[in-house]
């Protein structure tokens, strides 16, 4: 670019339109640089939200306080909510809640979608609960698990920063599986498998992974460190949803 600068007088003889075509293809230069820049950034951001079914998304949303939202959400595969024609049954389902380190840490639990039957518990170096639930034709389409912890085994304080390492395995039962990672408005250090896109929802940042065609099991990491106190308020899970 350097060779364009004129260093003295312009050349009174030198046709203007020639300057004028020099011009206007910098400009245009420019342009497709500028473009080319925007079209990258938004094809690395783009949405994956399209209404596959079945699908999953599992978030992750982690207070300064390194405690954590865990929520569910499932969109089943149901041809009898999409034709009338075809007779709903009562459904059994078995939904995995997350992992924790002693039963003390699950503070609440809420179910959205399905009615609870019954849970079990087995503990295996950690405890595991799995929630059975019945789902009606008037239940709707989507079913949402949500657990708030104490403190997750996943999660640990290194330093002055809180540190998610969260390993995700290779599935067989979703057309598509995300999971998000919510972390409040303070940037943090993020790597794993597929992650393609973050989004402002409220108060949180959040991080997109697409773990559908895994073929080994991977660790999703994130870090970092807390900018402030007090619990954020819940993320919204729509929002969420949409902006995968």
């Amino acid at each position: 670019m350097s060779d364009l600068i004129e260093t003295g007088p312009v050349n009174p003889e030198r046709p203007r339109g020639a300057i004028q075509t020099t011009l206007t293809v910098l400009a245009v230069l420019i342009g497709l640089v500028a473009l080319l820049g925007v079209g990258s950034t938004l094809l690395g951001q783009t949405r994956r939200n399209e209404n596959i079914l079945p699908r999953e998304l599992v978030l992750y949303a982690i207070q300064p306080d390194g405690s954590v939202l865990y929520t569910d959400i499932i969109r089943p595969a149901d041809q009898q909510l999409l034709d009338d024609d075809i007779p709903f049954e009562t459904q059994f389902l078995t939904v995995q809640g997350p992992p924790h380190s002693d039963l003390d840490d699950v503070v609440s639990t809420d179910i959205s979608g399905a009615a609870l039957e019954s849970t079990s518990t087995i503990s295996d170096g950690l405890y595991f609960t799995a929630y059975n639930l019945r789902r009606e034709y008037t239940d709707g389409q989507t079913i949402t698990l949500t657990v708030e912890l104490t403190r997750s085994p996943y999660v640990t304080q290194q330093d002055e920063q809180i540190v998610l390492e969260l390993p995700v395995t290779p599935q067989q039962t979703y057309a598509q599986r995300m999971i998000a990672v919510a972390l409040p408005s303070a940037a943090g250090s993020v790597s794993g498998p597929q992650q393609y896109r973050d989004a402002r929802v409220g108060p949180w940042r959040v991080y997109y992974f697409d773990v559908t065609l895994l073929d080994s099991p991977q660790t999703i990491t994130v870090r970092f460190t807390p900018t402030q106190t007090g619990d954020l308020p819940a993320p919204n899970l729509t929002r969420v949803e949409t902006n995968r």
